[in-house]
């Protein structure tokens, strides 16, 4: 580093500039197209996707089926597919079910935590 301080300034002045074109004219496109290659050759390494069954793997569900087999062993007989709408709640033991109206022994009042549209 020291050299580099002792040089002159006419150098100076022809260094930096070059070293700037160099890096933005060569140096940069090349590490974006080693970039772009290697993007690529991660996407075609890529594992192709697969069917996904839901007895096996469901993201919506705290039972970890998919990475746990002393889990899915244990709870084998459970099966959380058709137990909530299309709302995400089971109507029949919605946790909030009374605070709306906890005399509502007819659903009449069901609208008001199973709704499906705001508008």
């Amino acid at each position: 580093m020291s050299a580099f301080g002792r040089i002159g300034y006419s150098t100076h002045l022809l260094a930096y500039p070059t070293f700037y074109f160099f890096v933005t004219k060569v140096a940069l496109p090349f590490k974006k197209q080693l970039d772009e290659k290697d993007e690529k050759k991660q996407w075609e390494d890529m594992e192709k996707a697969k069917a996904v069954d839901p007895d096996l793997f469901n993201p919506f569900t705290p039972i970890p089926y998919h990475n746990n087999p002393e889990l899915k062993y244990w709870f084998h007989g459970l099966s959380m597919r058709n137990y909530v709408n299309e709302n995400h709640i089971n109507v029949k033991d919605y946790i909030w079910r009374g605070y709306h109206d906890s005399y509502d022994h007819s659903d009449k009042k069901t609208y008001k935590f199973n709704w499906t549209n705001i508008a």
